[in-house]
């Protein structure tokens, strides 16, 4: 992708494009920057907290949630 083009566009955007290109089987997203994601999107994604990142204990039950769907199709 352009490289202007992708700093022009939100997180979830940017994402989205990702996905869109490499066309991956399951995916997931954790990031702390919720803003302008694809609602077609959210069903991926964890919002993480700036400070505790995964490490915060419900982050962490979201992922192993995720990760039990994915693995488990």
């Amino acid at each position: 992708m352009d490289k202007v083009l992708f700093l022009q566009k939100s997180r979830g955007e940017q994402v989205w494009s990702d996905v869109s290109r490499r066309k991956p089987r399951a995916w997931i997203a954790l990031d702390d920057d919720y803003e302008n994601w694809p609602t077609h999107c959210l069903n991926h994604y964890i919002r993480t907290n700036p400070e505790e990142g995964i490490s915060d204990p419900e982050v962490l039950g979201l992922l192993k949630s995720k990760l039990e769907e994915v693995f488990a199709g």
